[in-house]
């Protein structure tokens, strides 16, 4: 549909860590961790950084061909933030009060 470079190489990095937090989000509440939630700015660039390592540098080790990308860490971070901006505005109050009893 698009030759775009940024939406065939980059979009996939940009969302995929929105989507491992929030499933390992799922996981945590349901198991009633609510405490382990990944819902501050650092736990959510742990998320990140780690993501970063095990896809750019773990990547190598399992596939030798595989070429690490700086631009890929970037866009993981990206996700980070924009999973940490919209978990905040859409939890709202839920989100003040996650933060004052866990934070």
């Amino acid at each position: 549909m698009t030759d775009n470079v940024i939406v065939h190489g980059y979009a996939n990095d940009i969302f995929a860590v929105p989507t491992i937090i929030a499933y390992s989000n799922l996981l945590l509440f349901a198991g009633r961790y609510d405490g382990l939630l990944i819902l501050t700015p650092l736990r959510v660039l742990s998320a990140a950084a780690v993501s970063s390592l095990v896809w750019e540098i773990g990547a190598i080790w399992i596939k030798p061909s595989a070429t690490p990308d700086s631009l890929d860490v970037v866009a993981y971070f990206t996700g980070g933030w924009l999973y940490w901006r919209v978990a905040r505005y859409t939890l709202g109050a839920e989100y003040a009060r996650w933060k004052a009893e866990y934070g």
